[in-house]
Formats: C-alpha cells, sequence, structure tokens
C-alpha cells in the first residue's frame, strides 16, 4: 500500500494524523490507530484493533469517501506496473467503491502489467482505459506554446525538442528545464520565455540518460550489444542482420 499510503498522508499530514482519519473512517474509526500507523510507516501502537487485508482496504475506501462528501476528490496512482498482487488488489476495491462519489481514480501503468487483472478491471461499467500514443508535431508545438508562453519561441524549439525527445512529454519538459537551467531561456516580467543566445544543439539532460539507463541494466551483457547495434541501426532494423 505504499503509493496509497503516501498519497494519504500527504494530504493530511503527519500532525493529528490519527484524530483525521478517525474522522475520515466513520464507523470504522476503531481502525484508526493502526491505520494512522500503516500510512506514517510505523508499527501500530500496543493494543490497537490490526489490520487485515479487507479492513485496510475498507479504511482507504472510507477515507476517500468522506473526502469526496466534502469536495471532488481526485486520486492518481502512477506506475501501477511496479504494484504488488495487494496493490493491485486495493486499487480494484477503490475503483468499485468510487460509483455514486465524487472520486476520479486514476492509475497509470506501462506495457507488461498482468493482463488478467487489467480486463477484470476494465470490465466495470464505471472504468474505461485510454492509452497514449507519443507527441505529435501539432500536439508538441501546443504544449511548448503552453509551457513557454509564446508561440514564436515554441515554433522555433519544436524540430529540435520534437526530435531529442521522440515526442515523450517527460522527454520534453526535462529538455525544457535543461534549457532553463542552462541559461538558455530567461523569463520575463509578463511572464514569457525567451532566448538568450542561439540553440544550436539541444543536449540531452542527464535525468533523461540516467532514466534510460535505468531501464536496460538489467540486460546481460549479450542483450546489452545486441540493443546497442540496433540503436545504432534506427527505429526499425532486421533483427537477423544484427
Amino acid at each position: 500500500s505504499g503509493a496509497f499510503s503516501t498519497a494519504y498522508r500527504e494530504h493530511f499530514g503527519d500532525a493529528g494524523l490519527e484524530d483525521a482519519v478517525r474522522e475520515r473512517l466513520g464507523v470504522a474509526g476503531i481502525l484508526a490507530p493502526s491505520y494512522a500507523a500503516l500510512l506514517l510507516g510505523t508499527s501500530a501502537p500496543a493494543g490497537a484493533e490490526p489490520l487485515t487485508k479487507d479492513s485496510l482496504q475498507t479504511c482507504f475506501v472510507h477515507a476517500a469517501r468522506n473526502l469526496a462528501a466534502e469536495r471532488t476528490t481526485v486520486l492518481l496512482i502512477d506506475d501501477l506496473h511496479f504494484a504488488t498482487e495487494e496493490a493491485r488488489s486495493l486499487f480494484t476495491s477503490l475503483a468499485m467503491a468510487v460509483p455514486g462519489h465524487r472520486i476520479l481514480l486514476v492509475g497509470t501503468t506501462r506495457p507488461g502489467i498482468d493482463e488478467k487483472w487489467l480486463a477484470g478491471l476494465t470490465r466495470l461499467p464505471q472504468t474505461s482505459q485510454m492509452g497514449l500514443q507519443r507527441l505529435g508535431p501539432k500536439d508538441l508545438a501546443a504544449l511548448l506554446k503552453d509551457s513557454l508562453k509564446s508561440e514564436v519561441l515554441a515554433l522555433s524549439l519544436a524540430g529540435q525538442i520534437g526530435e531529442k525527445s521522440d515526442g515523450n512529454p517527460f522527454f520534453v519538459f526535462e529538455i525544457i528545464r535543461g534549457l532553463r537551467d542552462g541559461q538558455f531561456l530567461t523569463q520575463k516580467d509578463d511572464g514569457t520565455w525567451v532566448s538568450t543566445r542561439v540553440i544550436d544543439d539541444i543536449k540531452i539532460p542527464s535525468s533523461i540518460l540516467d532514466l534510460v539507463n535505468a531501464r536496460v541494466a538489467d540486460l546481460s551483457e549479450d542483450e546489452r550489444n545486441l540493443l546497442d547495434v540496433a540503436a545504432c541501426w534506427g527505429f526499425e532494423f532486421s533483427p537477423g542482420v544484427v
């Protein structure tokens, strides 16, 4: 429940957490000491009612519904492909509990998620699945215009950033951050961004390189060599020749 605990704890805050969750749990208030300890990542106090798998899910559901009774609540859980079976079960419980409440539950995942679990989740009438593709030229230009508050600068950088990012939104924002940190861009008093010098070649930020390296770190030496050769060839290559 790590990601869920982090989301709820950051919303409620550490100070007075037990009292805050007891108020949100309603009839399940007896679980407040153990639930607060779970959110804080500490051991439950002596004599507290212990949490089971079912009662843990009950706590998260009651808290979410209580928040939604006050105002529209958005709960985003990122990287579900890393989630354990128990965490996916908790996500399903929340998905089943949202109808009739002002809750938007969002889960993101890369390909490779348990297809059986995903199929069961998407069969629920209140759920929908959206596939996100890489940004095309028009969408990239619109994103840059919104971020930089300058259509002229967005259009001048769209080609280079599009080539370096391959339409990956995270890469786009990291490249923009790199340009700002490198003082290639500066912000004017009206909030718009302008270039401080000619940008002939955009460098890939270290954050992107670190991410790519982390994703290929588990490859064997032969697999990495194969990938390096294929990458030199291009986006499409003949596996037999490689």
